[in-house]
């Protein structure tokens, strides 16, 4: 009996022991995972690229730089103005807008500047192109304001909007099957602001997304679609839309005693592949810079420094 209890308080002890083990590899295991995320900001800045506008050399030209704000690289050079640089998909090309023809139109180009090409001939303006996240279309407005889209090579442009409205700033659902965009079009004659409303490509469904008689634009979805984040002409604030519980919560505001008549309008948030985090470009002390943002903590990252305004970024992975 003595030998058998003493095997069976062996086991037992050997049961606990390794039951002490297998909690202690969990622990290990969780802490791990709480110090290392998947997709921590360090990585994504050392891997991503940003395109953007400044007015360092005298006019708008489009350049690019590491998600970092290192090796910033002048991509256009013409006396014209080169604005609303788009990146493809896979890091590829990037188009834009330029007058150096005589009016706008939209460009592509490679990341070294080289290969610009012209895509459209449109007689009326041509603005603020983004690329489709699966690479099939560009989106763009023209036409008094339409919404437009057209395959990357410039064929197949089709108009999505008919109205008297203003449509503007269209982004893309992560699928590639909506858009989102700002518009005036629940407006009655002689009032001036702005919503977000959704267009469903496959039937052209348009669904208003926020209601208010503020003048909200340039949004932008969240790669997980949880989130909209927008800015306020009049204000100049920078919002942040919870899709799912409808909450708008300010993030930053830029310098109320700025003119806005005379300062570049393109604050433009653009989202890095976590959803947690926005690029854009914030006007302080006078001129605007390139920022990077946390929407949870508000923990601010500066990526430019320069005395001319930079402004309109986009957000693309390295390729």
């Amino acid at each position: 009996m003595c030998a058998l209890s003493c095997v069976s308080r062996r086991l037992w002890g050997i049961l606990i022991m390794i039951n002490s083990i297998f909690i202690l590899v969990q622990c290990v295991a969780l802490l791990r995972e709480s110090e290392l995320p998947a997709t921590s900001l360090e990585s994504m800045l050392a891997t991503g690229q940003i395109v953007f506008v400044s007015t360092r050399d005298g006019n708008e030209e489009i350049y690019i730089m590491n998600a970092d704000g290192s090796s910033q690289t002048r991509l256009t050079h013409n006396p014209a103005a080169d604005r609303y640089p788009s990146f493809s998909p896979d890091g590829q090309y990037i188009v834009f807008v330029s007058e150096r023809a005589g009016k706008n139109y939209l460009y592509r180009m490679r990341l070294d500047g080289s290969e610009q090409v012209q895509l459209t001939d449109h007689e009326t303006f041509v603005a603020e192109p983004r690329w489709s996240p699966d690479g099939e279309w560009i989106a763009f407005i023209s036409g008094g304001l339409q919404l437009y889209i057209m395959r990357p090579d410039g064929s197949g442009i089709t108009q999505l909007t008919e109205s008297s409205a203003y449509h503007g700033y269209p982004t893309w659902s992560a699928d590639s099957k909506k858009l989102l965009f700002a518009s005036t079009q629940s407006n009655e004659v002689g009032i001036v602001d702005n919503n977000l409303y959704t267009l469903n490509l496959t039937d052209r469904m348009i669904t208003r997304v926020t209601f208010t008689t503020a003048t909200y634009d340039q949004p932008a979805w969240s790669p997980d679609e949880r989130y909209i984040a927008f800015t306020d002409r009049h204000s100049r604030k920078i919002y942040l839309l919870d899709v799912s519980s409808q909450e708008i919560t300010p993030l930053l505001s830029s310098d109320p005693a700025l003119d806005t008549a005379s300062t570049p309008p393109e604050i433009t948030p653009s989202w890095l592949p976590d959803s947690e985090h926005l690029v854009f470009s914030w006007y302080q002390e006078g001129n605007a810079e390139l920022y990077v943002i946390n929407i949870f903590t508000r923990e601010l990252t500066r990526l430019t420094h320069n005395s001319a305004n930079d402004y309109a970024p986009d957000w693309g992975t390295q390729p």
